[in-house]
């Protein structure tokens, strides 16, 4: 797989993936509410920063992006939900977009990105499922 060396080579070579983090979660409900009490990615961590690249953002990306990696995941990987992804490979917590103001950023393809979630989707498979069967 070619390593891409800007975010605009990343954005031409991307596809769309329905694997969000709400999929890949362990659930739990409490009353009527259904909330996420952890991520199965998070085990995996290590292999997905493997996998990535470190891209340099011009400065006309810096202002599209900075402080919006959902902006970032919609055009990269198709969907924001998987915003999560570019956080957890740059060190910064889910929900900090406003963290989110790095010129140099780790970044996986989406190529990589759909083989990874879905290799990691069918070994949890099971444990997802139960998950969810749990809440329903």
């Amino acid at each position: 797989m070619q390593p891409y060396s800007t975010i605009s080579e990343m954005i031409e070579n991307g596809k769309s993936d329905n694997l969000t983090y709400y999929n890949l979660s362990i659930l739990q409900k409490e009353g009527n509410t259904i909330y996420s009490v952890d991520n199965v990615l998070y085990d995996y961590i290590d292999e997905l920063k493997h996998a990535a690249n470190t891209v340099e953002l011009t400065d006309e990306e810096f202002i599209k992006y900075q402080y919006n990696p959902e902006l970032l995941a919609k055009d990269i990987y198709g969907s924001e939900e998987l915003f999560f992804i570019i956080l957890l490979l740059n060190n910064l917590p889910v929900g900090s977009s406003k963290e989110f103001n790095l010129r140099k950023i780790k970044m996986i393809t989406a190529e990589a990105c759909l083989h990874f979630l879905n290799s990691i989707y069918n070994k949890e498979k099971e444990y997802l499922e139960s998950s969810r069967a749990k809440v329903e």
